[in-house]
Parts: C-alpha cells; sequence; structure tokens
C-alpha cells in the first residue's frame, strides 16, 4: 500500500476523528464562560501538551514530516508483510503517532477534499493508562485554548471499538462533558454546518457511549481484510494486535 493512499471512505474511525475537531470548536463556544480562577485554568495550556513540531525534532532528531511518513510507512510494511490467519502484535509510540496527526493527517482530509477546520491549529493525543486524551488548539476570536477530551477505547467481546467519553477540560478547567454534549446538537451557539451534520450527531453519541466508534474495525488492503483484534493504551505508547483474515 503506497504512503499516499487514503484510507477507505467508510471507516467511521476516520469520520470520528475528523469530527472531534469540529465538536472541540463547540465545545469552546458553547462552555468556556467563566470567570475569575476558572478563566485562568481555561487559558492554561495542560502540562502535558507540547506545541507540535517542537517535540518531533527534539526527540528523534528528525522533522515531524519525515516522522510521519515514516510511520505511514512502517503501518503499510507491516500490513502488507502480515501472513493470512495469524495475529500480529506491534506498538505505536504517541510522539509517532503525533508526528503522523501533525503531518500526514491534513494530506489524507484534502485527498478527500475535505477543509481542514481554520480554528484548528494543532492536534495532538497523549497515552495513559486505559485512556486516550486527543487534544486540539483552537484559536477565534482573537484567543487561544487547548481543548481537551478524554476517551477510554476497548474492543467488546463481539469485536466492535467503542472509545465513551471520561472528561473534558478547556486548558487546565474541567467541563461538565454530559450537559456539553447534551447541547451540542441544540444550541444555536454552535455554526449550524456543525450542529446539523449526521457525523456530528455520530461522534456525540460515540464520546455518550450510546454506539460504538466502529462496528467491525476491519481495514482492507490489496483484496485482503486486516482485522483489529487487541488495543491498549499504555503511557506513551498504545499496544495493538491484529489479524490478516483469510479468504473465504
Amino acid at each position: 500500500m503506497a504512503a499516499d493512499v487514503p484510507p477507505p471512505r467508510h471507516a467511521r474511525l476516520r469520520l470520528a476523528r475528523l469530527w472531534l475537531i469540529g465538536a472541540a470548536i463547540g465545545i469552546v463556544t458553547l462552555g468556556c464562560v467563566v470567570g475569575g480562577a476558572g478563566a485562568l485554568l481555561a487559558h492554561a495550556t495542560p502540562g502535558w501538551w507540547v506545541e507540535p513540531g517542537e517535540a518531533a525534532a527534539t526527540e528523534t532528531g528528525s522533522n515531524a514530516a519525515e516522522r510521519g511518513r515514516a510511520v505511514e510507512e512502517a503501518i503499510s510494511h507491516l500490513l502488507s508483510s502480515a501472513k493470512p490467519g495469524t495475529v500480529t502484535r506491534t506498538a505505536l509510540y504517541e510522539s509517532d503517532a503525533n508526528a503522523w496527526l501533525e503531518t500526514r493527517l491534513p494530506r489524507w482530509l484534502e485527498a478527500e477534499e475535505t477543509p481542514w477546520p481554520d480554528e484548528v491549529s494543532a492536534l495532538r493525543m497523549r497515552s495513559g493508562e486505559g485512556t486516550l486524551r486527543l487534544a486540539v488548539r483552537v484559536t477565534t476570536e482573537g484567543w487561544s485554548r487547548v481543548v481537551t477530551l478524554t476517551v477510554e477505547p476497548r474492543l467488546d467481546a463481539e469485536g466492535r471499538l467503542w472509545a465513551p467519553a471520561r472528561a473534558l477540560h478547556v486548558g487546565r478547567l474541567r467541563l461538565p462533558l454530559g450537559l456539553i454534549l447534551g447541547e451540542i446538537e441544540t444550541s444555536n451557539r454552535l455554526p449550524a454546518q456543525w450542529r446539523d451534520d449526521p457525523r456530528t450527531r455520530f461522534a456525540v453519541s460515540v464520546f455518550a457511549g450510546d454506539a460504538p466508534l466502529v462496528e467491525s474495525p476491519v481495514v482492507r488492503i490489496d483484496e485482503r481484510r486486516v482485522r483489529l483484534t487487541a488495543l491498549e493504551c499504555v503511557p506513551e505508547r498504545f499496544d495493538l494486535a491484529y489479524e490478516v483474515e483469510r479468504r473465504d
């Protein structure tokens, strides 16, 4: 599989990833009306946040573009060389994932003619014990803040991939997650193009824990089906297992 080939159009994982960004813009608009100490916390940058470009160069000596491309090529090689009927285990380090998010995700979206939101200048993730923090820097109306949604990825007994949200922060200020998710689809303060899009409603149902992120986590590569069979988030990396399914 060539490194520049975009993911399958039917991949709901891609849709939820994109519309997390749109939801974050709405979350800031809806939820960050605070004063006093709350305002200071909302403006404060999370301690783990590193501006894109800074970490990629210092950790490996290479720039983010080179690292992001290397990640795609390595994943492509692993998936294309796996033997049918065998389970392969591997790990993806969050520093590699962030280099890919910074430099390669915009190319994939461009290939699908999906515009990168002007308000979003950075997208990063942070892996912890059983959780994944997804963060975006949103800049609008003269201010810039980091919005973080903490999710708990898991595969259920039927193989479905879930990603219910567990916490929501603007800066270092924790906001009422359930209340804000409930308002995203109804508030007039959210731009209509986000509020009325079915992918926004899908993302809300995923983060609320009402629907799986992916019913069947399978990717087709050169007429082969690669199924995710295990996923575990631990500090600084994601442990994965996948199987190339045998043809009938």
